[in-house]
């Protein structure tokens, strides 16, 4: 008799595993999958605004292209500064890598994904630097709203818009590692 439920249940337990396996495998590919679909549409060249900076309103043009790594890397040359984008692109280990060289620092700052929503996703390393970045997708574009020590300190909206004669392909890796 056990040998005859056994012969019956174990097809039945290989077939509960492998839907436990298939669920587990599509919840995280979902998770990759929401970052992804949140951050790709960013590739190609935006018109931005700095609504609020230290010193004031100012343009924020920048450009994202996906590297060979499947990184996200964003540049915003701006008048007193560059400032890199690095998007990790890994799921629930996504990480943004961040680099302003305003007062010639090259020293970027590395923040892991802490919230990952439908239209936001927030990176903060809380232990290790004051700095929390949100990148929310809006109406007509992005916001990326950067709080240092708990209080904003720049806020950037983005709007698609092609620059005249630049071209993702143009757009030069740099900024540190």
């Amino acid at each position: 008799m056990t040998e005859l439920i056994s012969k019956r249940t174990k097809p039945l337990i290989m077939i509960f595993l492998a839907t436990l396996l298939l669920f587990t495998l599509s919840d995280s590919e979902k998770t990759q999958s929401q970052v992804e679909k949140l951050l790709l549409p960013l590739i190609g060249c935006w018109q931005g605004e700095a609504v609020k900076t230290p010193r004031g309103p100012m343009a924020y043009p920048v450009c994202f292209k996906r590297l060979k790594d499947d990184t996200l890397y964003g540049i915003a040359d701006l008048n007193i500064s560059n400032h890199h984008w690095y998007f990790f692109l890994d799921g629930e280990n996504s990480r943004l890598r961040f680099l302003s060289t305003v007062a010639d620092n090259l020293t970027p700052v590395n923040l892991p994904a802490i919230k990952a929503g439908t239209d936001q996703l927030e990176f903060a390393a809380t232990n290790t630097h004051p700095l929390h970045v949100a990148v929310q997708r809006i109406k007509k574009g992005y916001l990326f709203t950067m709080n240092l020590r708990g209080k904003e300190h720049v806020v950037i909206q983005l709007t698609r818009k092609q620059p005249e004669g630049k071209k993702t392909s143009d757009i030069k890796e740099g900024g540190g590692n």
